[in-house]
């Protein structure tokens, strides 16, 4: 009589075979799960960096020295830059604020506006 044994063995190998096979793609899943988070949580804090700047360049009415200390290149991966844009209506100021790589790709970028202050001579502003 033929003993079993080498056949439940192959069996086995095979398991762990498939077994490592499935863990193998489990954990390239988690880590293109744990790449798209990064990414997204960048996006999110530019957004909010971004936002933060417009604020601040709406409620000083255009002056563009508000947001130089946040302009500088930072640990959280991405530089601020604010470029003033001409928008041709009359009492209107307008700036486009991108949040950029190192590489220069761009993150998140926010066109914002204010109301340039009035420089008639009767009394109002």
């Amino acid at each position: 009589m033929k003993s079993k044994a080498p056949l439940a063995l192959i069996e086995l190998v095979i398991m762990i075979l498939i077994f490592a096979l499935a863990a193998g793609l489990c954990l390239k899943a988690f880590i293109w799960s744990h790449q798209q988070s990064e990414q997204i949580a960048l996006r999110d804090e530019a957004a909010l960096t971004v936002q933060n700047a417009a604020e601040l360049i709406k409620s000083s009415k255009g002056d563009m020295t508000v947001i130089e200390s946040m302009k500088t290149p930072d640990t959280n991966g991405f530089a601020l830059q604010a470029e003033v844009l001409d928008v041709n209506t009359m009492g209107l100021g307008s700036a486009l604020i991108t949040a950029a790589t190192s590489e220069g790709k761009e993150i998140f970028a926010l066109q914002v506006f204010w109301q340039e202050p009035h420089e008639g001579g009767d009394g109002h502003e």
